[in-house]
């Protein structure tokens, strides 16, 4: 995922972090997976992703930036 994501191929990698969750409960993969979902303008999906990573790392504030920014996102669309 981080590599097709470097590429700029950002449903390809969406998929490929999709299935990693399909094997773990991943915070980083959930964290990347909405990242992805924010650029693609899928606001919903990105905070619903970014809450369940900022679930399982509550502390990492790289993950809580990226939900904020999801949210603000959601509160003022383009």
């Amino acid at each position: 995922g981080d590599v097709l994501r470097g590429r700029k191929k950002f449903k390809e990698a969406a998929a490929a972090y999709e299935r990693v969750l399909g094997l773990a409960d991943y915070a980083d993969a959930y964290a990347a997976l909405g990242r992805i979902e924010l650029r693609l303008g899928k606001l919903q999906q990105a905070i619903a992703h970014l809450r369940r990573a900022a679930a399982l790392e509550p502390g990492d504030p790289e993950i809580r930036q990226a939900l904020a920014d999801a949210q603000a996102a959601a509160r003022n669309p383009r």
